[in-house]
């Protein structure tokens, strides 16, 4: 269990590792913490995509702050334009993170659980990260600025029936949309759309008590 933080917007107590090419896995690189395994911890993993053409050098402040307070990012370097190899990128980092932590001579072995991985990724690595969501050993998918829902590029809608585990969506304007309204919309049902910049899609929810610009 990661120890309690009083201010998750400060930097965690883990330090931070970058190692330019995973062992064995030259797709991606690792963002980890310096600790690594310190007091017994074994680190929960994140399996990180990046938005069409990007590198995750575009996204180190992001994953350097998730290492520090203790996950284990194994990060694709390089995304391509299209999310049919993002995803198979995507179960290749997951399937790496699972054999580590049990091979034999392998430096994260007893130190990364396998039984806590979460996807994350933005844009088309959101988009991979619904179908990669699927994958049995994923315990939470997490996605910045895309959805399925009116999708532009032919994202299979079915993969919404992966979510087995925990979703978080992170979508927005320019407007601010932090609203109490949303939560309630939430939970009364709601499917992620395209593109953040849409704001968020929320069914299900009568006129009242949907959150600004939300749209069916």
């Amino acid at each position: 269990v990661l120890p309690p933080i009083a201010d998750p917007a400060m930097p965690g107590p883990f330090g931070v590792e970058m190692v330019a090419t995973a062992p064995g896995l030259d797709t991606h690189g690792l963002v980890i913490p310096a600790k690594l395994g310190d007091n017994g911890i074994k680190h929960p993993i994140i399996v990180w995509t990046n938005g069409a053409g990007g590198t995750s050098d575009f996204y180190k402040n992001l994953l350097a702050h998730f290492a520090s307070h203790g996950f284990f990012v194994v990060a694709n370097k390089m995304s391509a334009g299209n999310h049919d190899p993002e995803i198979v990128e995507q179960k290749a980092g997951i399937d790496w993170a699972i054999a580590e932590a049990a091979r034999s001579g392998s430096p994260y072995a007893g130190k990364i659980d396998p039984d806590r991985i979460a996807v994350a990724g933005h844009s088309l690595g959101s988009i991979s990260s619904f179908a990669a969501a699927a994958h049995p050993s994923v315990k939470a998918s997490i996605h910045w600025s895309a959805g399925l829902t009116g999708n532009p590029v032919g994202a299979d809608e079915a993969w919404l029936q992966g979510l087995h585990a925990p979703a978080a969506f992170f979508c927005g304007g320019a407007e601010a949309r932090g609203d109490h309204r949303l939560v309630d919309a939430l939970a009364l049902g709601a499917r992620p759309d395209a593109h953040g910049d849409r704001g968020p899609a929320v069914v299900d929810a009568p006129p009242e008590e949907r959150p600004p610009g939300a749209r069916h």
